[in-house]
C-alpha cells in the first residue's frame, strides 16, 4: 500500500500546484483492503508549492472486504465514489467531506484565504476583523487573532448557512442569486425565519466584488451538502466540525470545553419543563443545550408550536461564530416540518453578547447610573436607562436609525424631528420622551457608513445589549460557562469589571492570593442567577470539579455567594474520557437570601464508565450501556482550611499535619519583580549562551506584595540563566500562554 500512498501524495501535490478545483477522493486498495485518506492541513496551509513528500496523509476510514463484510461494501463504495443514496449526517461523514483533512476544505480555505490577504485592509473588512478580535479576546480571556482563524470561521459560517438552507428546502441546485440571498440571509425570510442571518463579522463574503470571486467555492460546498439528508441529524454535528477546525492555522489550544450530547440530554431530562417554561443557555457555544432543551420540551409537550418554542428557548454567547452555529443547531432541532408550519416569521433568540455585561440591578443599574452607554465605531452614545423597559422600542428605533443612515449616506442628515416622528409612528405605546434619544445613534451609524466602517453596527446594537432587556425572564438556565480563571484574562478593563462583579456577589476569596484562581464560571453562576433567572428558577451548570473542594470556591459552596442556593450535585469524575480536567454538574435555584447547604446534604449522582474511544461528542444512545449513575448524598464538610463537598456526613476532624507550622505558604517565587523579567529588543534566534538585555516584568506589580512595590531591575544576563516558568496567569485549559522568564538564581 505504500506505493499507492505515494501516488496519492503525487496526485494531491500536482492538483494543489496547478490550482485545480475539481473534487476528488483519495483512496488506496489492493482489492481486499480499502483505505480512505485526508490530508493534514499543516501540509498546505500558507504554502504556494508542495512536493509529494510534503503531503501528510491521514487515514480517515478503512474497509476490509470479506464474506462477512460483503453487504456493507456497496454502501462504502457508494459513499465515497457514486453518492446515489442520500448520506446520513453523522459526524464521521461530515468530517470526511467538510473537515480539515477534506479536499473541499483545502480548496475553499485556499480561495478564502487568498482573497482575504488581498483585501484585508479594506475598511469594511478591517472593521469587522477588529471587532471580531475584540469579542474573541473576551471569549477566551486571552486571544492572539490571526487571518487564518478568521478565514476558518468564515468557512464554517458559510457551511452552517448552507446546511440550514438545505434543511428548509431540500434544493439540490442553488443558482447564483439564490446563493447570494442565502449568505446575506434574505432567502430565509421567505421560509418564515426572520433573523437566521444578520450582518455579522462574516458577511464580508457577500460584498459583490468579493462574492463573485468566491462563488465557485460556495457552489462546491452546497453541492456536497446536497448529498445529505439533514432531517436525520441526531447529534450536534456542527459542534464536532467546529472542534476539528477551530485550531487550523494556529495549532494553539484555546481552552474550549464543549459538552457532549449525552450529557446535555441527561441534564435537560433532569427537569420536567412546564409547557410555558422559558429556558436560557447564557454561554451556548454551538447550541448543544438548546438542541437538548427543544427535544425535552417537545417530548413533554408535543403540541408546542414553532412560534412558542422560539419564544421559550434562548441562547447568548460571546463567540461570534458560535452564534451562527447555534442558530443552525436550533433550526435543525426545530426541524423543517415544524418550521414550515409557522403562521408568522419566527425569531431565533440567539444573541452575540457577554452575559456578564449587564447591570447588577434594574433600579439603579449599578455601574451604569442614569444612562447606559453604547458604542458605534468606538464612539459612545448614551441612552436613558428607562429604554431598558422597552425592548421593542429599542429594536425598532435602531432599525429606523439604520434605514435613515443608509438613505442619507453621503448627503445632508435627516432632521431630528423627522427621525423622532418615524420612531413615534412605529412605537405609539412607548414613552414619547424616549423617541428623540436615538438621534445620536442615527448620526453615528451615518458617520460609520461614510467612513466605510459600517458592515456590522446594526447587528452589534441589536445583539450586544440584548441581555439588558432579559432581566428575570427565565424559569431555567442550562449551560457550560467558560472554564478559565480570573488571572488568565488579559484585558485590564474586563478584568476590572470581573473583580467588581466578584465583590458584588460575595465571591472574592477571603485570602486575596486565591483571587487569580477564581473561575469565571463562579461569576456566571451568581450573576445569571441574580439577573436572568426568575426568583425560584432553576439552574444547572457543567463546571470543573474544583468547585467541590478548592478554596477559591468556598463562597460558592458555603452559601456566601449571592443570587442562588445549591440544590444538587452530579460528580462526573468517574466518566472517561470526558474533559481534560475532572468535572461536575451543580444544580441551583435562584434565591434572594444567603443560605448554606442543609445539614442533611444535597441529593445527587455519581457517574462512572467509559465512553467510546474517539467519540467525545457521543449521543446517549451510544453511551447508555457504558455509563452507570449512583444516587449520592453530598455533605458540606468543614475543614481547617475551608470546606469541601464529600459523600460522608462525618466531621472529618483530623490532627494537624506535623509540617503545617513550618510553612508560611505554598510553592512560590518572591519577590516576583526581582526574579521575573522580559527581554528587550528583538528576541534571539536561540537561547544558548547569549548575552541579552532584560528588565523586570511590570505585570507582576499588579499582584505583588506591598513590600516589593517599585523593586525593579534592568541589565544584561546570560541566557543560560533564564528559564520559562508558568504562573497562574499563563495557564489555560490545554496549554500555556507565553510562560514568563525567571532568573535561575532562585533555583536550589
Amino acid at each position: 500500500m505504500r506505493h499507492a500512498e505515494f501516488q496519492l501524495q503525487e496526485y494531491f501535490a500536482g492538483n494543489f500546484n496547478s490550482h485545480q478545483t475539481e473534487d476528488f477522493r483519495l483512496l488506496a486498495t489492493d482489492g481486499i483492503r480499502w483505505k480512505v485518506y485526508g490530508v493534514a492541513p499543516d501540509s498546505y496551509l500558507n504554502k504556494t508549492y508542495l512536493a509529494p513528500e510534503d503531503v501528510k496523509l491521514k487515514e480517515t476510514e478503512a474497509f476490509t472486504l470479506s464474506t462477512a463484510t460483503l453487504d456493507g461494501f456497496q454502501a462504502f463504495i457508494d459513499r465515497h465514489l457514486f453518492r446515489l443514496e442520500k448520506q446520513t449526517p453523522t459526524l464521521d461523514n461530515i468530517l470526511l467531506d467538510f473537515g480539515d483533512t477534506s479536499v473541499l476544505f483545502m480548496q475553499a480555505y485556499g480561495q478564502l484565504k487568498a482573497l482575504y490577504e488581498e483585501v484585508r485592509h479594506e475598511p469594511e473588512l478591517a472593521t469587522a476583523y477588529k471587532e471580531w478580535q475584540k469579542f474573541m479576546s473576551v471569549a477566551y480571556g486571552s486571544f492572539e487573532g490571526s487571518g487564518d482563524v478568521f478565514v476558518v470561521h468564515t468557512y464554517l459560517s458559510v457551511f452552517a448557512k448552507l446546511i440550514a438552507y438545505e434543511l428548509l428546502t431540500r434544493d439540490p441546485h442553488i443558482d447564483d442569486e439564490e446563493m447570494r440571498r442565502v449568505l446575506d440571509g434574505s432567502m430565509f425570510e421567505q421560509f418564515q425565519v426572520a433573523n437566521f442571518v444578520e450582518a455579522d463579522f462574516y458577511q464580508w463574503v457577500t460584498i459583490p466584488r468579493y462574492f463573485r470571486r468566491l462563488l465557485p467555492a460556495f457552489q462546491r460546498i452546497a453541492a456536497q451538502i446536497s448529498d445529505y439528508d439533514f432531517a436525520r441529524t441526531e447529534a450536534d454535528i456542527l459542534k464536532g466540525v467546529y472542534q476539528h477546525l477551530i485550531d487550523v492555522g494556529t495549532r494553539q489550544a484555546l481552552g474550549e470545553y464543549y459538552t457532549p450530547d449525552w450529557l446535555c440530554r441527561q441534564v435537560a431530562e433532569h427537569f420536567d419543563f412546564e409547557r410555558t417554561a422559558r429556558v436560557l443557555d447564557p454561554a451556548c457555544g454551538s447550541g448543544s443545550f438548546l438542541l437538548a432543551t427543544v427535544r425535552r420540551l417537545t417530548q413533554l409537550h408535543p403540541d408546542l408550536t414553532v412560534e412558542e418554542l422560539c419564544q421559550q428557548v434562548a441562547g447568548i454567547d460571546i463567540h461570534p461564530l458560535s452564534v451562527q452555529i447555534a442558530k443552525t443547531t436550533l433550526l435543525l432541532a426545530l426541524g423543517q416540518e415544524r418550521v414550515s408550519q409557522a403562521r408568522q416569521p419566527v425569531h431565533l433568540r440567539v444573541y452575540l453578547s457577554n452575559s456578564l455585561l449587564m447591570p447588577l440591578k434594574r433600579a439603579d443599574l449599578a455601574m451604569f447610573q442614569e444612562e447606559f452607554r453604547l458604542y458605534i465605531d468606538r464612539k459612545p452614545v448614551f441612552l436613558p436607562n428607562e429604554t431598558l423597559n422597552h425592548p421593542e422600542l429599542f429594536d425598532r428605533a435602531v432599525r429606523v436609525a439604520e434605514y435613515f443612515a443608509v438613505e442619507t449616506q453621503g448627503s445632508d442628515p435627516v432632521s431630528e424631528a423627522t427621525l423622532t416622528q418615524a420612531i413615534a409612528q412605529r412605537n405609539p405605546n412607548t414613552p414619547a420622551q424616549l423617541h428623540d434619544k436615538f438621534y445620536d445613534v442615527y448620526r453615528e451609524l451615518k458617520r460609520a457608513k461614510e467612513k466605510r466602517h459600517d458592515s456590522i453596527w446594526q447587528f452589534m446594537l441589536l445583539n450586544t445589549y440584548r441581555p439588558f432587556f432579559l432581566r428575570q425572564q427565565f424559569d431555567y438556565v442550562l449551560g457550560n460557562p467558560p472554564w478559565f480563571t480570573y488571572n488568565s484574562v488579559r484585558n485590564a478593563d474586563y478584568q476590572k469589571l470581573l473583580l467588581q462583579l466578584a465583590k458584588a456577589h460575595g465571591l472574592e476569596p477571603k485570602r486575596k492570593a486565591l483571587m487569580p484562581q477564581l473561575e469565571i464560571a463562579a461569576i456566571f453562576l451568581s450573576h445569571i442567577s441574580s439577573y436572568l433567572l426568575r426568583q425560584g428558577g432553576q439552574l444547572a451548570f457543567v463546571l470543573p470539579r474544583s468547585f467541590l473542594s478548592s478554596d477559591q470556591h468556598e463562597a460558592t459552596r458555603g452559601g456566601v455567594a449571592q443570587g442562588f442556593r445549591l440544590t444538587g450535585i452530579w460528580d462526573l469524575q468517574g466518566v472517561q474520557p470526558l474533559f481534560p480536567v475532572p468535572a461536575c454538574v451543580l444544580f441551583a435555584q435562584a434565591w434572594p437570601v444567603l443560605r448554606q447547604p442543609p445539614a442533611e446534604g444535597l441529593p445527587g449522582l455519581s457517574w462512572k464508565g467509559r465512553v467510546p474511544s474517539g467519540r467525545p461528542n457521543a449521543t446517549w444512545e451510544q453511551v447508555k450501556h457504558r455509563l452507570v449513575s449512583t444516587d449520592t448524598q453530598w455533605f458540606l464538610t468543614k475543614k481547617k482550611t475551608g470546606s469541601a463537598f464529600t459523600t460522608s456526613a462525618a466531621d472529618h476532624k483530623q490532627g494537624e499535619n506535623y509540617y503545617r507550622s513550618l510553612f508560611r505558604q505554598g510553592a512560590s517565587i518572591l519577590p516576583r519583580s526581582f526574579y521575573f523579567v522580559v527581554t528587550e529588543g528583538k528576541q534571539p534566534p536561540d537561547w544558548k549562551n547569549r548575552i541579552i538585555h532584560v528588565h523586570s516584568d511590570e505585570e507582576n506589580e499588579k499582584f505583588g506584595d506591598a513590600r516589593w512595590k517599585g523593586l525593579m531591575q534592568h541589565g544584561r544576563i546570560n541566557t543560560n540563566f533564564l528559564f520559562r516558568t508558568a504562573l497562574a496567569r499563563h495557564l489555560i485549559p490545554f496549554g500555556l500562554i507565553a510562560p514568563a522568564f525567571d532568573i535561575a538564581s532562585n533555583r536550589v
